[in-house]
């Protein structure tokens, strides 16, 4: 079942407001550690979104 433009551009800017929120606590650790992981755990997640409403377009192109 393909997703309407609005619900794809909705998930779109959730992922980003996603990956920022990881950022900003990336942000306020005082542990190197810390930051390393969770910024490469927001980039992680930026990844797999990205590819997610990829998918979602994708699909909605097909039908």
């Amino acid at each position: 079942m393909a997703r309407s433009p609005e619900y794809i551009q909705a998930f779109r800017a959730a992922s980003k407001e996603a990956v920022s929120y990881v950022h900003e606590l990336a942000q306020e650790m005082n542990d190197p550690h810390a930051k390393a992981i969770l910024d490469s755990a927001a980039f992680s997640l930026g990844v797999r979104l990205r590819e997610r409403a990829a998918m979602m377009q994708d699909e909605a192109k097909s039908e």
